[in-house]
């Protein structure tokens, strides 16, 4: 397992990687530990990512084939409902509060950078931001939507900690560097604030 995250509807989603070769795997439990559906067997090159939204639906990641990602909409059985495209190389989903799925990840497999993209639930590209850090950001950490539906990215310069901000509707909000190398994860705070945590530093926004 490399993602376990729980939904708005009170489950559970797992991404997983295989211990050998380049394969992922998706799952989803209920609160009580019971599976309800697996999905593996999918060839990544990438790390893939699940969410889920508050009707039980999941929203999955991965590499497509070497030519960006694919992102693909299961039903609270775990039926496939709708598989997009997109040239960026996504390693995050999250839903944000409109029940719409927004990727985030690199602008192409040979780039860093803060890249991000919207879907609707019914699978319409919304907006891309392929340069929302304009820093390169590396080893992306995590991503976390608010509220109001803006995105966070957080990453690495290798020798700072980053953070990349979009808005609701795809604009670059802004990009912050931190001292403190890599960072290791994120937490959003009630009162309008951003923790960011690496191998060396803790840091509020």
């Amino acid at each position: 397992p490399s993602m376990l995250k729980r939904t708005a509807d009170g489950q559970f989603v797992i991404a997983a990687r295989s211990v050998f070769g380049s394969m992922q795997g998706f799952a989803r439990i209920d609160a009580e530990g019971n599976t309800v559906w697996t999905l593996a067997g999918i060839t990544s090159l990438t790390i893939g990512d699940i969410a889920g939204d508050a009707q039980g639906n999941s929203y999955l990641v991965h590499a497509d084939a070497g030519q960006g990602s694919r992102l693909r909409k299961l039903s609270p059985a775990g039926t496939t409902l709708w598989e997009r495209a997109h040239p960026m190389s996504a390693f995050r989903v999250e839903v944000g509060p409109d029940g719409a799925p927004v990727l985030g990840g690199f602008p192409n497999s040979g780039t860093g950078g803060a890249a991000f993209a919207k879907f609707s639930a019914s699978g319409d590209l919304l907006w891309t931001n392929l340069d929302a850090s304009g820093n390169g950001l590396l080893l992306h950490s995590a991503m976390l939507i608010d509220s109001a539906g803006s995105t966070y990215l957080s990453g690495s310069t290798l020798t700072e900690m980053g953070v990349a901000k979009v808005n609701a509707d795809g604009s670059s909000a802004w990009s912050k560097l931190l001292p403190g190398g890599n960072t290791a994860g994120m937490a959003l705070g009630s009162a309008n604030q951003l923790f960011v945590v690496g191998g060396i530093y803790t840091a509020r926004i």
